[in-house]
């Protein structure tokens, strides 16, 4: 299994997620290492086609996933929320499944919401906490929670 980051959106977020996989998988696996495959996209091109162009921000997002497919990547998560604004798109046309971090998050936020209601749960969903989960996810699921997996064409 190989896991694929769309990273460079939110540079420090990139970092976080790369070091709590790393983090994860000691725990899962120590004395060894995961593959991990990086494309580092710009965050300000990214964020001028979230303004102001949605289908080029689908094939900048795509032309990554194709990259880091290319690379031996099982699956791709992307390490920032805001791309999840067109990711069904990226899904139907992937061609690796993609693990949408706003669903994982989402999912876990209900599962708490049952055990403990309230303030507390909606505290923990979000930022270094949501991180945590996601890679956790990455890394016991091995991309099973991913959708998509098409080729383009």
């Amino acid at each position: 299994m190989t896991v694929g980051l769309v990273g460079g959106l939110g540079p420090e977020s990139t970092i976080d997620y790369y070091r709590r996989i790393l983090d994860r998988w000691q725990q899962l696996v120590p004395g060894t290492a995961p593959s991990v495959v990086i494309d580092s996209l710009d965050v300000q091109r990214a964020l001028h086609l979230v303004a102001t162009d949605r289908r080029a921000l689908v094939e900048y997002l795509l032309d990554s996933t194709r990259r880091l497919a290319g690379a031996g990547a099982s699956f791709v998560a992307i390490t920032a929320n805001t791309p999840h604004i067109v990711f069904d798109e990226l899904v139907a046309r992937s061609p690796v499944p993609l693990l949408s971090i706003v669903e994982v998050t989402a999912a876990e936020a209900r599962r708490d919401d049952h055990r403990d209601h309230g303030a507390e749960a909606a505290r923990r969903h979000g930022g270094a906490g949501e991180r945590d989960r996601v890679a956790g996810e990455v890394l016991q699921e091995g991309g099973d929670e991913g959708r998509g997996g098409h080729e383009d064409g």
